[in-house]
């Protein structure tokens, strides 16, 4: 696509004398995927032009009064991590009395990538270095944490759930168990749906959310008596 001189002049010499007005389209929501590095690896000049007309993109069709959201996608979490932690392993055993200092961080990554791809060995190593989770050093006290905090979140929430079913009668136990599955089905849901929501839109919905429970609870309690 080759757009000519004249037309290009034509465009430039009407929006100095009128001005740049947005067209009137139908608004949209839009998701820009910026660079999306892979944190595996160097960063490389790739990001930064990816990253550029990414940004331009956005500024566009914000222009344009379409409700834009800027995603920068951190890949490969997973098996690529494993592989490096295995084949660093291999590469320092001593690995608490001496800590690396790996300076070529692309050449590391190119090691690690042809054991994996060449040993069946060291690629099942690798695997169970990323199934260890909790119990692997490489993941951090944080991120234990975290995680541990959303197990107890889990149960605290499950317990409420079943103390308004449960009661004397055993019946009463199972409709506490179903009640408990559907909450746990729809806190799993409301994860995934609301990963990239902006921090602001998700405290306005669990504002919401409580108000609504807590007038169905006052509703059920008004009933019940």
């Amino acid at each position: 696509i080759s757009l000519s001189p004249n037309w290009v002049s034509n465009q430039v010499h009407s929006i100095l004398l009128q001005g740049l007005t947005p067209p009137q389209v139908q608004r949209h929501r839009v998701v820009v995927d910026y660079s999306s590095p892979n944190i595996a690896k160097d960063m490389h000049v790739g990001h930064l032009r990816s990253t550029i007309i990414g940004d331009c993109i956005a500024r566009v069709l914000e222009y344009c009064n379409h409700d834009v959201t800027r995603i920068n996608h951190v890949g490969d979490w997973g098996t690529q991590f494993g592989m490096l932690i295995a084949h660093l392993r291999d590469s320092l055993p001593s690995l608490d009395d001496c800590r690396p200092s790996i300076r070529d961080l692309t050449a590391f990554y190119r090691e690690a990538k042809t054991k994996f791809d060449k040993d069946p060995v060291f690629r099942s190593r690798a695997h169970q270095e990323v199934v260890k989770g909790l119990t692997t050093e490489m993941s951090g006290t944080t991120f234990a944490i975290m995680t541990i905090t959303e197990y107890y979140e889990m149960v605290m929430l499950l317990g409420i759930v079943a103390l308004f079913f449960a009661n004397s009668t055993w019946w009463s136990w199972i409709i506490a168990v179903l009640f408990c599955l559907i909450a746990f089905f729809i806190e799993v849901f409301i994860d995934n749906v609301s990963a990239r929501v902006k921090w602001d839109k998700l405290l306005g919905g669990c504002w919401a959310v409580t108000l609504v429970a807590g007038g169905l609870n006052g509703l059920i309690l008004m009933i019940i008596q």
